[in-house]
């Protein structure tokens, strides 16, 4: 339980807290930064397979109407493999 105390002086209210309450906002906020940065990692990978099998889809289905030449259908083989 925390206690606040305030005070009014020459330069307006002044609010005192805990100190172990700065701590414990501190600990959460220093929490959330690590969530959030993990989210943002994990979105940035889900957003490069979802951009990769669309890539991928529009190849094939390229290939598939023959709009491709072999050149270029051998070149993206090789590119994929290596």
């Amino acid at each position: 339980m925390s206690q606040v105390t305030s005070t009014f002086g020459k330069t307006g209210l002044h609010v005192h807290t805990n100190p172990k309450d700065h701590e414990a906002v501190l600990a959460f906020l220093c929490r959330f930064a690590n969530r959030r940065t993990l989210l943002r990692a994990i979105q940035g990978i889900c957003a490069f397979v979802v951009t990769l099998t669309m890539l991928s889809t529009l190849v094939v289905f390229a290939d598939g109407m023959r709009w491709l030449s072999d050149p270029v259908r051998w070149s993206i083989s090789c590119s994929v493999y290596f």
